[in-house]
């Protein structure tokens, strides 16, 4: 099998503080860099028995990859703050992705529901309508973890709102520059960063047809990770 490492690149803000006399202090802002693959497509053995043997996991266009059985085309890529998903149904019957029993595995094991383009910041504990693909018919969405989402509180540069977080965590850090030098990145950010690499995280995406569901699990790991600095404007 070969695998193709596609670069995630964590999104960040740069920020002003006030410091003290009525100055104001630039910070110095570093970005988390993961480089991250597709490594395996777990289903459960009735589905194996019942939709044969997948393709091999190949990369796709846009940092996707493609994987493919009996029952669905599939491609699917990491994006800073979810994935971002393209199921074609091979079938001549409609199939049903199952919103409520979809789920993120942080790399730490802990799971999360998700929610999806369409779904209101403020319903995303709520039940979700499973969605419904036609026979051969595609479905194109994005995804994201609800245990990523947070309330932005208004800023002078921003209203209030909801912000969906990065997928992968840490993802940035800084502080004051002093005496006009940038100061490196915190020993302690650059350890936790590069901690994730090798580790795995997951979304699990429940397909049902004909009143039986087809759970499959798509299996990311963390290839590498780097520390950079962000530019200041």
């Amino acid at each position: 099998m070969l695998i193709v490492r596609s670069v995630l690149v964590l999104g960040c803000t740069t920020l002003v503080l006030g410091a003290c006399a009525g100055r104001v202090a630039p910070q110095q802002f570093y970005a988390a860099r993961y480089g991250v693959s597709l490594v395996d497509v777990s289903r459960s053995t009735a589905t194996k028995q019942r939709y044969g043997a997948t393709t091999a996991i190949v990369p796709g266009d846009s940092s996707r990859y493609a994987f493919e059985d009996r029952l669905i085309a599939a491609q699917i890529g990491v994006l800073h703050n979810g994935f971002r998903l393209n199921v074609r149904n091979k079938g001549d019957q409609s199939i049903k992705l199952i919103w409520d029993e979809t789920s993120f595995i942080d790399v730490d094991g802990t799971l999360s529901r998700v929610m999806h383009i369409g779904v209101k910041y403020a319903d995303r504990n709520m039940s979700q309508p499973p969605t419904v693909i036609p026979a051969q018919q595609r479905l194109g969405d994005d995804v994201f973890p609800t245990n990523r989402v947070w309330y932005r509180p208004p800023s002078p540069r921003l209203p209030a709102g909801y912000q969906n977080g990065p997928l992968l965590k840490p993802a940035y850090a800084g502080g004051v520059v002093q005496a006009g030098e940038p100061m490196a990145a915190p020993d302690s950010f650059t350890t936790v960063v590069r901690s994730q690499v090798g580790r795995r995280f997951a979304v699990v995406i429940p397909f049902e047809i004909g009143g039986m569901k087809n759970e499959y699990t798509f299996w990311f790991k963390v290839d590498d990770a780097a520390v950079k600095p962000l530019e200041q404007p």
